[in-house]
């Protein structure tokens, strides 16, 4: 995030000073290209006005148990319960999720909410 961030600091800077050269132009499609990514192993099937749904893909069965399998989602994909004295922080946080396998592929359905 902090990559992206000096990048469009980069091209603040480069359009006060009236530069449209064509390696800007450049660097302004490949950070679009950065950002707009698509990342095969996750996608968000359901959504609402305060959660969303998504499929994860875990990884292959490498001889892994489904306690392993939700210890590495508890360990890479859990987000805590905010905890604040204020109401409606606005942070997500896990509200349920189910780990699975199919076709040899573990997999987790994760219900991510907002505090809101």
């Amino acid at each position: 995030m902090e990559d992206i961030k000096r990048g469009y600091e980069y091209i603040s800077l480069a359009n006060a000073r009236h530069k449209d050269v064509e390696s800007m132009r450049d660097f302004k499609r490949a950070l679009r290209g950065y950002i707009c990514r698509d990342d095969p192993s996750r996608r968000i099937i359901k959504g609402g006005s305060d959660y969303y749904i998504e499929l994860l893909t875990l990884g292959k069965d490498d001889g892994e148990t489904e306690t392993e399998a939700e210890d590495y989602f508890r360990e890479t994909e859990f987000i805590p319960t905010p905890h604040s004295a204020y109401d409606c922080t606005g942070k997500p946080f896990t509200r349920w999720y189910k780990v699975f396998k199919r076709r040899g592929l573990w997999m987790a359905y994760h219900c991510v909410g907002f505090d809101v």
